[in-house]
């Protein structure tokens, strides 16, 4: 009976068109209880969690109590102490010894870095003149490129000039070769053609 109840259940869920009467409303409490469900193991880790903090938080607070209780106490037994109060008036021209100390180490400190600069404008003196000489060296070399360039194109225009010319001219010696080979056959039919006594 019971596994023919799940049956019918089953089928109406997948056809999904028609619901029975009560089934419907059994959907909605499993969603309600496993909405619940989800709800309360949220809330249990936010509470552990806001618990942990709270605990970390009183932790550090109960240190610093004590650090702060140990303090007072050492107080109040070395302030009727008389070594203590010589230690208190002392204490401030320990604190001037170390302040010329300090001074000296801060002297000593300018003084390094003084000389640091004093290498650094100097390496970057070098590096300018350097870099002056090299633009006017880069300088030199384009305008002698450039002088180059025009003694070239000039030389371009006589070698040109010359090839025509020698065209030319092997032209003419071709048309007088070609006159003079002319003129000889025309002297030789001339002579062949005069009868002989």
């Amino acid at each position: 009976m019971m596994y023919r109840e799940s049956l019918n259940k089953l089928m109406t869920m997948l056809h999904g068109v028609f619901f029975k009467a009560g089934v419907l409303a059994h959907l909605e409490d499993v969603r309600d209880a496993k909405l619940s469900q989800i709800l309360s193991g949220f809330q249990a880790q936010i509470r552990w969690y806001l618990g942990l903090t709270d605990r970390k938080r009183k932790m550090e607070q109960r240190a610093g109590l004590l650090i702060v209780q140990r303090n007072v106490r050492s107080w109040c037994t070395l302030r009727t102490w008389e070594w203590f109060k010589l230690f208190g008036k002392v204490k401030p021209m320990l604190k001037a010894g170390k302040e010329a100390e300090e001074m000296e180490k801060m002297n000593e400190k300018m003084k390094d870095v003084q000389d640091s600069l004093a290498r650094e404008e100097k390496l970057r003196k070098e590096l300018e003149d350097s870099s002056t000489k090299l633009l006017e060296e880069k300088n030199q070399l384009f305008t002698s490129l450039e002088s180059t360039k025009g003694q070239l194109s000039e030389a371009e225009e006589r070698l040109a000039k010359l090839q025509s010319q020698k065209n030319d001219a092997d032209r003419q010696l071709a048309v007088r070769r070609i006159n003079y080979v002319n003129s000889k056959m025309e002297t030789e039919l001339l002579g062949a053609q005069r009868p002989s006594f």
